[in-house]
């Protein structure tokens, strides 16, 4: 009964911080932890850490630690916050992660096994929570905020890299992108999926 009632407390708080944190929409019901677990079985302990951490709100956003220059966002949405709360839906790290996994869900909820939890959509969000995380201790991510084509392709290159070397590491099928940056295919291709996703 006690292991039962932690497992439930454990699901509350999680629901709580995403719908608040994360900006999820209403009603909201957190999918059982036996749901969770199974998605989740055979993943390495630290690619589970970055699941949980994803669903906590704890990216390492200049705006969640306040720091005294609060980033925008680094994948140049104009307007937002360097903030987990505007990740969950930013449309140009989606269309990034489409463009490497055709098969990434358009709802958000879906896409970070929040609803329906899947075993890919799970790995894919440790692999954008480790291509978040690369760029954003990049040597070079400050100095390419004054310039946003330059912010862009930083942006775009490097959180393409590294989600495919942690796909590989994780078993989740991933478009290779090197051939696609170096032909500029992957630039377009992520604008066209932009395109029908901006009003």
């Amino acid at each position: 009964m006690e292991h039962n009632s932690t497992l439930h407390n454990i699901s509350d708080t999680f629901r709580t911080r995403a719908l608040t944190a994360l900006a999820l929409p209403h009603p909201f019901i957190m999918p059982s932890i036996a749901s969770i677990a199974g998605a989740l079985k055979g993943f390495r302990k630290h690619d589970i850490m970055k699941v949980v951490r994803t669903w906590s709100n704890s990216w390492t956003t200049s705006d969640r630690y306040k720091e005294s220059c609060i980033l925008p966002c680094l994948f140049g949405c104009r307007g937002e916050l360097d903030s987990q709360k505007h990740y969950s839906k930013c449309p140009t790290l989606f269309a990034i992660v489409r463009c490497l996994r055709p098969s990434t869900p358009p709802c958000p909820k879906k896409r970070m096994g929040l609803l329906e939890p899947e075993r890919d959509n799970l790995a894919a969000l440790s692999c954008a929570y480790t291509g978040y995380h690369t760029l954003r201790r990049h040597p070079e991510l400050h100095a390419c905020m004054r310039n946003s084509l330059s912010l862009r392709t930083l942006s775009t290159k490097t959180f393409a890299e590294s989600f495919f070397a942690s796909a590989c590491e994780i078993s989740l099928a991933c478009r290779r992108p090197f051939p696609l940056l170096r032909s500029h295919n992957f630039s377009v291709n992520v604008w066209t999926v932009l395109a029908h996703l901006l009003p």
